[in-house]
């Protein structure tokens, strides 16, 4: 029997798809990074300016990423959110991507459902400072519903998190924290804050 299963898919059937994407070489995003970065974050001289292991991988991720989204964790004062809430959504623009990162503590179920569907990248900065929402009666975790609707629909996704694989999965569970290594290629970054 040969049947060509293509003519019965429609607007219903459920396809994934994932979303390759780069910003140019390695060097092209390089350029990109630090004159996005001195932009977004003005407490920082081009002189001081320091291209740190960390941010080199997130270069890394601009320029393939190989489908998956970016996930951003570690200590303190290191960046993750310049990068993530400044950095990212300018080079995004300079391609006329919208990319509009939110607070995961600013989530509430009714604005969030709407972000989920009208967005093409979710990006949630201090993942485990969100709060469960209660809605009508049922506990709901916006991140976790987030990271369930990129898995979905294979959406980009990018996090930022001060906790580490344990507390994350002490705080989500293994599902979770599982789909989200799927998802996302892992940065890990280390050292002193650079906070004055």
């Amino acid at each position: 029997m040969n049947i060509d299963l293509r003519k019965f898919i429609d607007k219903k059937t459920f396809i994934r798809k994932p979303r390759p994407f780069s910003f140019g070489t390695y060097e092209e995003c390089e350029e990109l990074f630090k004159q996005a970065f001195l932009l977004t974050d003005l407490s920082v001289e081009e002189s001081e300016f320091q291209m740190l292991p960390e941010y080199k991988e997130v270069i890394q991720w601009l320029s393939n990423n190989e489908s998956k989204g970016l996930q951003m964790v570690g200590s303190n004062g290191r960046g993750k959110t310049t990068i993530l809430k400044g950095v990212l959504p300018l080079i995004f623009k300079s391609r006329r991507y919208v990319f509009n990162p939110i607070n995961s503590t600013q989530i509430n179920n009714k604005t969030f459902n709407e972000f989920l569907r009208k967005t093409a990248f979710i990006g949630i900065d201090e993942v485990g400072k969100d709060l469960i929402n209660n809605d009508y009666g049922t506990l709901k975790d916006p991140v976790e519903a987030a990271i369930d609707h990129c898995e979905d629909t294979l959406k980009l996704l990018v996090i930022t998190s001060n906790l580490n694989e344990a507390q994350m999965n002490e705080r989500y569970g293994i599902r979770t924290t599982d789909r989200l290594n799927r998802l996302c290629k892992l940065v890990i970054f280390q050292g002193k804050s650079f906070r004055k």
